[in-house]
């Protein structure tokens, strides 16, 4: 993520939601997975929160496995640009670098390789499809929140 445009847009509105959404379909000598996870986090005003919105994993041999740590933590550093841990789910570098997401609670080790970049910031009125009203939106999907825009 280019820090500094989007640190930028983050420091100019009290309003924030930043979401990054991860899914992973693979193998290794256990067999074949399926795992995807959803956080968010955000400011309004001076407070601070976070959430694991949601969480899945599928295993060939067990089926649909429970997932714990789904739900809001506290975002004790008052992280947005970055995923914050929580006591279930800690997030280790950057997309743009490579990231690993833990799970000790979950049994989970997942390592994604550098992921490119595809940032679209909006600041313009109504009139363009990826805004809403003046809000700035940081498009870090295929899609922004309001099903248009995403990735150029």
């Amino acid at each position: 993520m280019n820090t500094q445009n989007a640190g930028t847009l983050v420091s100019a509105s009290d309003l924030v939601t930043v979401s990054d959404y991860f899914s992973f379909v693979g193998a290794d000598e256990q067999g074949h997975v399926a795992f995807a996870i959803d956080n968010n986090r955000g400011r309004d005003g001076n407070a601070y929160q976070a959430e694991h919105f949601y969480a899945v994993l599928h295993d060939e041999h067990h089926g649909w496995m429970q997932v714990s740590g789904i739900g809001r933590y506290e975002n004790t550093y008052h992280a947005l640009l970055i995923i914050p841990d929580s006591s279930f789910f800690q997030f280790v570098g950057q997309p743009a670098a490579g990231l690993t997401i833990t799970s000790p609670v979950n049994q989970l080790t997942l390592r994604l390789d550098t992921i490119p970049e595809r940032l679209v910031l909006v600041t313009e009125a109504i009139s363009q499809p990826a805004c809403i009203g003046r809000i700035p939106v940081l498009c870090l999907e295929t899609t922004c929140a309001n099903g248009v825009g995403g990735i150029e």
